[in-house]
């Protein structure tokens, strides 16, 4: 936990409202002296803070915590751009879905925790502690004084300059929030985000095909199909005897039902045969290679997760095309999603 005391004078207001979130970039590396820090982002200023060992991004410069909140949701969004642009990885879970207001300061006249030490400096309250964890919104007082110890929350594996500037980017864009807001897309970001943390390749299929899995819509097969499979349901009630079925028939006849009723929802294969097809051009490749390459992946992660194993090429394959599929797919999706006005 962050230890992280600002003075306040009693009944004195905030000064300024600063957003801060934890976040982890890339392969593990501490922060050097040498790294710059901070970028302006028109009122605000985006900066990169490491206190012996924990590392946040702080956003400063609101006037209230409203301010702060609404800017959370666009800080988000570009998050999610950028975890597709340039490999970041959240590490936060559910902290991330919403922030917090910190706690109000905390009355430290006559607490035996800090003697006199305060009161012979006029100091009345202290503004409390920073949890580096959730994302949370700090009411900030006249800093006097700062203390923070703690343990390492997260690390940055890419220039901090660059960084910034990228995220400024991205928030420039006309609604980066939109990203965070479609349930589709942002899953599918958050599962190509764990996709990058996979200990073998076998996994990483698996989560990259789960990734694209997310972002696809349920479709119905055409019409003709459709009445097709009407007339085979109707074969199959007709020729069951319910009455002289037990319970277990009865369950496994109704399950079959399901199965032969679910053929009217289009393969999941099929809807990622056409996914990789439309975003041939972003991926860099023809539409028919598209077709092939993700028909091949696919069938090797069925493979994996119904018999746990594929032959070792195919899964190498597999992985090669997904990671360049994948990201290519969620980036177009998230340009086209946030830059729709």
């Amino acid at each position: 936990m962050l230890l992280w005391f600002r003075i306040a004078s009693e009944g004195s207001p905030p000064e300024r409202y600063t957003l801060q979130v934890p976040f982890q970039l890339g392969p593990k590396r501490r922060l050097t002296p040498a790294d710059a820090k901070e970028i302006a982002f028109g009122a605000q200023r985006l900066e990169v803070i490491d206190n012996q060992g924990i590392q946040l991004l702080r956003v400063t410069g609101f006037r209230s915590f409203e301010k702060a909140e609404e800017f959370f949701q666009r800080l988000r969004g570009a998050l999610y751009y950028l975890t597709v642009g340039h490999k970041l990885s959240i590490r936060s879970d559910r902290d991330m879905q919403m922030v917090r207001l910190l706690d109000s300061p905390v009355d430290v006249r006559g607490n035996p925790n800090w003697g006199e030490i305060c009161e012979q400096k006029g100091w009345t309250q202290l503004d409390g502690y920073v949890d580096p964890f959730p994302a949370v919104v700090i009411p900030e007082h006249l800093r006097i004084m700062e203390i923070g110890v703690g343990p390492l929350s997260v690390t940055i594996g890419t220039p901090v300059p660059m960084f910034l500037e990228h995220l400024a980017g991205v928030l420039a864009l006309p609604k980066p929030e939109s990203i965070t807001a479609d349930e589709r897309l942002s899953l599918a970001i958050d599962l190509y985000a764990s996709s990058l943390w996979e200990t073998s390749r076998r996994a990483r299929v698996v989560s990259l095909a789960t990734a694209l899995e997310a972002l696809i819509k349920p479709e119905r097969v055409s019409q003709a199909a459709s009445d097709q499979i009407d007339q085979l349901l109707n074969a199959f009630d007709s020729a069951r005897d319910c009455l002289a079925e037990d319970q277990k028939q009865r369950s496994e006849s109704d399950s079959i039902r399901s199965r032969l009723a679910s053929l009217k929802n289009e393969s999941i294969s099929e809807r990622l045969r056409r996914l990789a097809v439309a975003h041939a051009s972003d991926i860099g490749v023809t539409t028919e290679q598209a077709r092939h390459k993700m028909v091949s992946a696919y069938g090797v992660r069925s493979k994996l997760v119904h018999d746990g194993n594929a032959p070792e090429a195919e899964i190498e394959d597999a992985a090669a095309w997904l990671d360049k599929a994948v990201p290519a797919i969620l980036k177009s999706s998230a340009n086209e999603v946030s830059k729709a006005r």
